[in-house]
């Protein structure tokens, strides 16, 4: 991803229109830094088409070993609180959320603060920062795996967007930083800097959790959905002694241990693709995991051989139907070719 060091001309966002804020938004190319990189204003874009709006900031930090959103909180809360009001002006909502997973940091945020933005702690578990379930737990809402909460009016935004936000509408920064816990320690990084220049290691890196992070090669720089630099741990993993604990971890209650065995070639039994796209990379099997197997690394290949199984499948499916139906029509035309040629022989015509 290339960063822009394009600077901006600040904006009085509470005076500016909601589209001149929105199209801020836009061109400083913020996108999701929870994680997705989904760019954010496509998500107001999509929230402002329903009727009713609400702006949920998550700051429950769920990924092992990752502090870096608790941290900007703490350092950076009532730029985040700002954040907020910029999105809830862009969308004109009608609700806003801030949640957090330690009492202390709630507190924090609550003096001060006005009654415009409900500050709620959330328990600190696996599954508590996940979209879906943060949305559940906060407004009582169950959404469908296949329905988009924008679509509904409701904008989840990771409190590191909205720090971004801040900075890009009041003081016109573009993102060029974020904060990110490398090697255990939280600090300011430049976006594009090369992992292995933010943490020196002989080591291999991940970007992300040491638990449901990804591998990183010399190659690989930091970018703005990147909220920790870690140790691979899976040099000194250990084979699995079936003790089940995965299983047990697992807050979706998956058959992880099973998944796991036929990545591996344990089993030979096809694997349910839909429990491998229930898997959301929590890493919670991999924490318990006394083998240190990275079970999410296996997960993941898995998930993506069969979906690009399917999605071959399907091509060659789709492939065969329009060739089937060109032949038809083919064959159609050819038809009606030769019943025209007959019609014309079994006329009488003038010379004759």
């Amino acid at each position: 991803m290339t960063v822009s060091n394009q600077k901006f001309v600040p904006l009085d966002w509470k005076q500016e229109s909601p589209s001149a804020l929105l199209d801020r938004i836009r061109d400083a190319e913020i996108v999701g830094m929870g994680g997705a990189g989904f760019p954010t204003h496509l998500k107001f874009e999509a929230a402002l088409r329903a009727e009713h709006r609400s702006v949920i900031a998550n700051g429950v930090e769920t990924d092992p070993g990752v502090s870096a959103d608790k941290t900007l909180l703490r350092q950076n809360g009532n730029d985040v609180i700002e954040g907020i009001r910029i999105a809830a002006r862009v969308l004109n909502a009608t609700s806003c959320i801030l949640a957090v997973s330690e009492r202390s940091i709630a507190n924090q945020l609550k003096e001060g603060n006005s009654s415009d933005i409900d500050i709620v702690e959330v328990e600190n578990t696996y599954q508590n920062g996940e979209e879906r379930v943060l949305i559940e737990k906060l407004m009582g809402r169950r959404i469908a795996s296949d329905v988009y909460p924008a679509t509904l009016g409701i904008i989840v935004l990771n409190v590191a967007t909205l720090f971004a936000i801040c900075e890009s509408v009041r003081d016109g920064l573009p993102v060029t930083k974020r904060l990110a816990t490398v090697m255990g320690h939280d600090q300011w990084c430049e976006i594009g800097t090369p992992v292995h220049d933010l943490a020196p290691s002989s080591d291999k890196l991940r970007v992300g959790s040491f638990a449901n992070g990804r591998p990183a090669d010399s190659k690989v720089s930091l970018q703005p959905t990147h909220n920790a630099v870690s140790i691979d741990r899976a040099n000194s993993a250990m084979p699995c002694i079936r003790c089940g604990w995965c299983d047990t971890a697992c807050p979706k209650h998956l058959p992880v241990e099973r998944l796991l065995n036929e990545a591996t070639g344990s089993l030979s039994a096809p694997t349910s693709l839909t429990h491998l796209n229930d898997c959301n990379d929590c890493g919670a099997c991999v924490v318990s995991c006394p083998s240190g197997i990275p079970i999410i690394d296996y997960i993941r290949g898995s998930r993506d051989r069969e979906n690009n199984s399917r999605t071959a499948e399907r091509r060659a499916s789709e492939a065969l139907s329009r060739f089937e139906a060109k032949q038809q029509r083919i064959s159609t035309r050819n038809q009606r070719t030769l019943d025209d040629r007959e019609s014309r022989m079994q006329q009488d015509h003038k010379w004759q």
